[in-house]
């Protein structure tokens, strides 16, 4: 029971807690976005495999209204895959993601400020595959949710959770033929980022 007590203090002082900071007006700007690198080797008894991932994505908004913002998503991403055994087999994939959003804020008197969110990206990707050059061409759509915890008075901490709805059109040329295939992908994404609250 003392710890239902603690835990209903604790919600309570948090959102009792005003920050002049978590007032989003109407001209203010968020930054944030995210960038990682990765790079692996694994060996086989017939094979060595090589994988390098590159991720860089800025994300800016604008309050248009006060707790409304709008905001340009730039995402890139590259992955090389390579095989090597007695032949070589590279893998390239440039993806490149561009799409606006939207995002309201609720309780923004309160220290943690919850929003909902929704989104559109037009998708562009570049592959190699097989000695075989790929162009896939498509879309993507989500929704989610999530809040900013300020920890001063322009950064704060967000956790957030998506729904994220893919569609894309592959076409390549092989012997002579144009083939086209479609793919559907949906995804949860969660995850936590730093954002950035400018006057």
């Amino acid at each position: 029971m003392k710890t239902i007590y603690f835990a209903f203090f604790c919600i309570v002082f948090l959102f009792q807690t005003n920050y002049s900071q978590s007032y989003l007006k109407k001209g203010m700007f968020q930054v944030s976005g995210s960038i990682s690198y990765t790079s692996s080797t694994r060996e086989y008894p017939y094979a060595t495999v090589e994988n390098e991932e590159f991720n860089l994505s800025p994300i800016i908004s604008y309050f248009i209204i006060d707790n409304l913002s709008t905001g340009f998503e730039i995402a890139y991403n590259y992955y090389n895959h390579s095989e090597m055994d007695i032949y070589f087999y590279p893998e390239y994939h440039n993806t490149l993601s561009i799409g606006p959003s939207v995002r309201y804020y609720l309780f923004t008197d309160k220290i943690i400020t919850p929003f909902l969110e929704s989104g559109y990206n037009h998708i562009v990707i570049d592959l190699e595959e097989a000695r075989e050059s790929i162009k896939e061409r498509g879309y993507k759509i989500r929704l989610g949710l999530g809040a900013n915890y300020f920890i001063s008075k322009s950064v704060a901490i967000e956790p957030s959770l998506y729904y994220e709805y893919k569609s894309t059109k592959r076409v390549w040329l092989i012997e002579g033929s144009l083939l086209e295939r479609y793919f559907n992908e949906k995804n949860i994404i969660v995850g936590i980022k730093l954002n950035f609250f400018i006057n």
